[in-house]
């Protein structure tokens, strides 16, 4: 109980965070290195006590651990190569696909940055029709941001369906 609580409190900062960065994304263009140190701690709080659940739940003790670690190295590395390669993307957006990773994990923010991506590019293909250019800026945080509420919500959730359907 205790522990779902915690998660639940990390989870509603984290949505928090979410919407100040995603607001300020949109207006300013950047997401401030500040904010992602303040963002950090409750990822990583999120991180131990979803891995402290799956434990308790029969899980491999080092499993969830990878798992997050894993997550935030996925993403940051993978956003990094991508700007190295083709540019476009801010470093204030790798790191904040780092921080994300941390807090859900590799599944889920794998499953994080293919909606999230995918919804972006489906804005840029919008704006840059709409303005008649190619070169159109398009913040990511907020389209990243739903994405991890997307996935994070749905492996909450998806479970107890499954459960309800049986």
């Amino acid at each position: 109980m205790i522990l779902s609580l915690l998660l639940l409190f990390f989870e509603a900062s984290l949505t928090v965070f979410l919407v100040g960065i995603s607001v300020h994304d949109i207006r300013q263009h950047i997401i401030k290195n500040s904010v992602l140190l303040w963002m950090l701690p409750f990822a990583a709080g999120r991180a131990v006590v979803n891995s402290i659940i799956a434990i308790s739940g029969g899980a491999v003790w080092y499993h969830p651990i990878l798992s997050h670690i894993g997550g935030a190295l996925f993403a940051f590395a993978l956003f990094l190569i991508v700007a190295m390669i083709f540019g476009g993307i801010g470093g204030g957006d790798i790191k904040f696909a780092g921080v994300l990773g941390l807090a859900a994990g590799f599944f889920e923010i794998t499953a994080a940055l293919m909606l999230g991506l995918l919804a972006a590019s489906i804005a840029a293909l919008i704006q840059s029709y709409i303005y008649k250019t190619r070169h159109i800026y398009t913040p990511l945080a907020p389209f990243l941001s739903a994405g991890f509420a997307a996935a994070i919500t749905v492996t909450h959730f998806l479970p107890q369906i499954e459960f309800m359907l049986r």
